[in-house]
């Protein structure tokens, strides 16, 4: 466990369909939900934000709301000109993030850490009915000609504000939501309820590693 992640138990273990589950199990189901709220995440914003995190051998997005993998595993959100998030999807990405959180220190330059493990919550949704469930629950089109991989978009999920990020790798549709840890509760009861037309599938809240 990183000294940045509050523990605390997953709004899913409330389910009893709920599987202990690393975060690279390959599920067979069409529509699957995980707590990823355990592994890493941190944010960045200033002016000097993106020359101090390319300096740093990070590759950027070109435009605000895109997202773009990492050469270690980690994927980096463009919230907006000046801010971004970055998700930890291996161990080495981990390690990483720690080092960046903890090795900010307060400065002349305008770069200043947001620690958004502490705001939001991380929860991934996978399979093929993922945009149709996301449908009845956002306004905008997520599905695949409008949403392609690596958009994200900033915009209300079931009436509350979320980040919704398209980090699909291949055919499988594979959705990032990260929203107020406050009501990371309300909205997995809204997704797990959605799910059930698609007769989709609980996991447990993990802190394991992607493929």
């Amino acid at each position: 466990m990183h000294a940045s992640q509050p523990l605390v138990e997953s709004p899913l273990h409330r389910y009893p369909a709920a599987e202990s589950s690393s975060a690279g199990s390959r599920v067979q189901s069409s529509c699957s939900l995980s707590d990823w709220s355990l592994l890493p995440r941190v944010g960045f914003r200033g002016s000097d934000t993106p020359e101090d995190l390319s300096s740093q051998g990070y590759q950027l997005p070109e435009q605000a709301n895109q997202a773009c993998w990492q050469a270690d595993g980690s994927l980096l959100l463009r919230l907006s000109a000046k801010e971004f998030m970055l998700l930890a999807a291996s161990q080495r990405s981990a390690d990483t993030i720690d080092q960046l959180e903890q090795g900010w220190q307060q400065s002349a330059r305008r770069h200043y850490l947001l620690p958004r493990a502490d705001s939001h919550a991380w929860l991934h949704l996978s399979g093929a009915d993922v945009p149709q469930l996301m449908a009845k629950l956002c306004a905008i089109d997520l599905r695949a000609a409008a949403f392609a991989p690596l958009a994200l978009v900033q915009t209300s999920v079931a009436r509350n504000t979320a980040i919704v990020v398209n980090s699909s790798q291949g055919e499988t549709p594979q959705f990032e939501l990260l929203c107020d840890r406050a009501t990371a509760r309300y909205l997995c009861d809204v997704l797990v309820d959605g799910m059930a037309e698609f007769s989709g599938q609980v996991l447990a809240a993990t802190s394991g590693w992607p493929d």
